[in-house]
């Protein structure tokens, strides 16, 4: 479904409306139903009570959140005119098991959140610097996922193809205050080779 703006005032909000429906049948696993754009299970693996059919919850959610910044950065990008060939993202999250089995106190979700991205670019490092800014939005806004931007020459191979290793807490996650990947001094634009 396509978004056609007629309205010329750009101060009133234009509030999109999206739907999804989901049914869970009393297991782990959850058919999730997104219209026109077809439908996707989330799931737990068997060991942890599911049969294993999709991503966990939190896996979707940050798959998710890698999708949004993504598009974001692909509206911006056009908007500045900066020409890159893809990104690659590599995200993480630490939970603390205590928490969903009920201990009092504890978060059953996210504990941290990192997600870092590199950008295939022949442009220059200041050019996708100010894409990231704005990609990024005003640091303390709450609107922009915890993440990194890198420098550097090496893309991460996909998630598939890395042994699992442990992630060091970056950045606190939680239901009211979600850290901005602005200032610099904590997020880095990257260049990737093109």
């Amino acid at each position: 479904m396509a978004t056609e703006v007629r309205s010329k005032d750009l101060e009133q909000p234009l509030i999109r409306r999206k739907l999804v429906s989901a049914r869970n049948d009393g297991g782990m696993k959850t058919v999730v139903d997104c219209g026109e754009f077809g439908q996707f299970v989330t799931d737990e693996p068997t060991p942890h009570g599911g049969t294993g059919e999709g991503p966990s919850p939190l896996q979707a959610v940050l798959g998710a959140l890698c999708g949004c910044e993504a598009v974001t950065f692909r509206r911006t990008a056009t908007d500045f005119g900066f020409d890159y060939s893809g990104i690659e993202f590599e995200g993480a999250f630490t939970i603390d098991i205590r928490g969903r089995m009920g201990v009092p106190g504890v978060r059953p979700h996210f504990q941290t959140v990192r997600v870092q991205a590199a950008v295939r670019t022949g442009e220059s490092e200041e050019r996708l610097r100010s894409v990231v800014e704005e990609t990024a939005g005003e640091p303390g806004d709450g609107l922009d996922p915890p993440g990194h931007w890198l420098i550097g020459t090496r893309v991460p191979p996909p998630a598939s193809q890395r042994k699992i290793r442990s992630v060091p807490p970056l950045m606190p996650y939680g239901p009211v205050s979600i850290p901005s990947m602005r200032p610099f001094s904590r997020s880095r634009a990257g260049v990737v080779g093109a």
